[in-house]
């Protein structure tokens, strides 16, 4: 399972998250992007068939959250995980429109980010492990 990392440069949620929660770089694909062309760009590329993806964006502002809107086609098949900068209900209402599987805050400790991750990263593993018990079953 892949991850992909949306942050711009001086988002301090994104740092913080990064000095941490150790994501395990050795047993899966992480890549980072920190601008939104960037971004767009490698989400207009073909995945691994086998790769499902999680998308981790640390949201700056509303600007930013519009700017993911506009790419929001591209993100149809991936599992997005939110940290908004506030929790306003104009941001979450936008947020909820991406259709995210987790929101946390940016304010916050990002530990239930860090949870969900590493839950949804074991959840992907277990299933991994399932469909090789299968095929070998066969």
């Amino acid at each position: 399972m892949g991850l992909i990392i949306y942050a711009e440069k001086s988002n301090r949620a994104a740092q913080r998250f990064g000095q941490q929660f150790d994501l395990n770089p050795a047993d899966r694909s992480i890549e980072t992007f920190n601008s939104m062309d960037a971004l767009a760009r490698r989400l207009r590329q073909p995945f691994s068939a086998r790769s499902r993806t999680i998308a981790l964006f640390f949201v700056a502002d509303k600007h930013d959250l519009v700017k993911l809107h506009t790419i929001r086609d591209l993100l149809e098949d991936t599992k997005i995980l939110l940290v908004l900068p506030d929790s306003n209900p104009q941001t979450l209402s936008a947020g909820h429109q991406l259709r995210p599987r987790y929101i946390g805050f940016a304010y916050s400790d990002l530990e239930d980010v860090a949870a969900v991750l590493q839950k949804m990263f074991s959840n992907a593993q277990d299933n991994s492990k399932k469909k090789k018990e299968v095929m070998h079953a066969k």
